[in-house]
């Protein structure tokens, strides 16, 4: 059925046990005054799972996130623990 799918041109479905934006279900949302998370929200970055997961350059990729906020994203992620 994928292949059926992505021949009417449908868009690519992720692999089997590829990671996803929103993380594992039931993960930690991310808290009020967590950096950019309104950008991270809005791209499907729900929990700090999701975006502990997502490489430095997925979250570069996100229209407004650049070095210094993913630094700041990257030190709250510790914090966090």
């Amino acid at each position: 059925m994928r292949e059926r799918l992505q021949g009417a041109g449908a868009p690519e479905l992720p692999r089997e046990g590829a990671p996803t934006p929103e993380g594992p279900a039931g993960g930690t949302p991310l808290p009020e005054g967590f950096p950019a998370r309104s950008l991270l929200l809005a791209n499907g970055y729900a929990t700090l799972e999701a975006v502990r997961e997502a490489t430095d350059e997925a979250l570069l990729g996100v229209k407004g996130i650049g070095p210094k906020l993913l630094a700041e994203i990257r030190d709250a992620l510790r914090q966090q623990g």
